[in-house]
């Protein structure tokens, strides 16, 4: 049996910087990975926020494929774009990252074990006994970052996710114009509830893709998409997959000295589905509270994060709820209205990708 104060599951880049957090705080961890490497295999769009690398204390620049400077919007019939000067976020190469994050971990103090896929949970005396790999990992704490489908999520018996998309997406030889811009569809005959995107990675190479909340209809709005870009499957690079997207935190995210982070609480943008800045955000906050509740103190890491960033969420889900779920006809005149009133100049000078306006606490 292994001693640690935190066992943490999942080493992609949400587990890497939160185990990085905790050792900061002087706490022994133990990262558990299923595979023989960490990392999501680039099973990401990988368009992070500037402002959240920024701020995540993750040396992330030898991982920036792109700049990007703004984005198109497109409507079934109306379109407009927006252009910041600075970059606005980067499109990364997803395995380097989580890689970094990870090795900046151990780097802490971590100890990384790999091929060991979580089995079994339970808890004796006041900690947890995980078995993974072979292995007994003895500890008070375990956080989950392993992702919408967390083992610890499970085992814990924690609230489903209230909502979730399904996505496709690979990567395609498409010289999109500009090149320094995030293009968004919103169409419902495309994506019905949500949106299609294309990311640039260089000039000649393009992430495509959509999400839906209607399972059924992703190969019709993937078909649909390419053909409105031209793409065939002979234009792809051989990077492609299926996944879902959490739109919204679980109700409750923290059980006992049981703790999810990231996709597994379901931290993520529903404007955008992204996940990897909010999830490094509470993977601080987590470290925050474990780092008080081994002074002695009562485990707080519920009422932190929340008290940070669930205004913001619920911002997110408010503008999704809203425009997400128009016609077409009505996706048309929205975005007809915001191009008149000003928005794309809002946007391009006050907008934040992750807190939907600049310097909101």
């Amino acid at each position: 049996m292994r001693n640690f104060d935190c066992t943490i599951v999942g080493a992609s880049c949400v587990g890497g910087m939160t185990a990085k957090a905790f050792a900061a705080k002087g706490l022994d961890v133990a990262l558990l990975e299923e595979h023989s490497q960490p990392g999501k295999f680039n099973k990401c769009t990988a368009l992070v926020s500037r402002s959240g690398l920024e701020k995540s204390g993750v040396d992330f620049r030898p991982t920036v494929l792109k700049e990007i400077h703004g984005a198109v919007i497109h409507g079934p019939r109306v379109s407009f774009s927006v252009t910041t000067k600075k970059p606005v976020a980067f499109v990364l190469d997803r395995q380097a990252f989580d890689e970094k994050c990870v090795a900046e971990a151990q780097k802490q103090g971590v100890e990384l074990f790999l091929d060991s896929r979580a089995e079994s949970l339970s808890k004796h005396d006041g900690n947890w006994n995980l078995s993974a790999g072979g292995n007994d990992f003895h500890s008070k704490v375990v956080v989950g970052c392993d992702g919408l489908s967390s083992f610890v999520a499970r085992e814990g018996g924690f609230p489903a996710f209230p909502h979730f998309v399904s996505a496709w997406e690979a990567e395609f030889s498409y010289a999109q114009a500009p090149a320094d811009k995030v293009h968004v569809f919103l169409d419902q005959a495309l994506a019905q509830g949500f949106f299609a995107w294309t990311v640039p990675v260089d000039e000649t190479t393009a992430r495509v893709g959509l999400a839906t909340i209607n399972p059924s209809a992703l190969n019709a709005g993937k078909s649909r998409l390419l053909q409105k870009l031209g793409l065939s499957d002979s234009n792809k690079k051989g990077r492609e997959f299926n996944y879902s997207i959490p739109l919204f935190p679980r109700e409750q995210t923290q059980k006992d000295t049981l703790l999810l982070v990231g996709d597994a609480a379901g931290q993520v943008k529903s404007t955008t589905g992204g996940g990897i800045a909010f999830g490094g955000y509470c993977g601080l906050k987590a470290a925050d509270a474990v780092e008080n509740y081994f002074k002695g103190n009562a485990l707080d890491y519920e009422e932190r994060w929340r008290g940070a960033f669930a205004k913001t969420f619920q911002l997110h889900w408010l503008l999704h709820s809203h425009l997400f779920s128009l016609p077409n006809y009505a996706l048309d005149m929205a975005l007809g209205f915001a191009k008149l009133s000003g928005v794309p100049f809002l946007l391009e000078n006050f907008g934040d990708m992750d807190f939907i306006f600049r310097n909101r606490a």
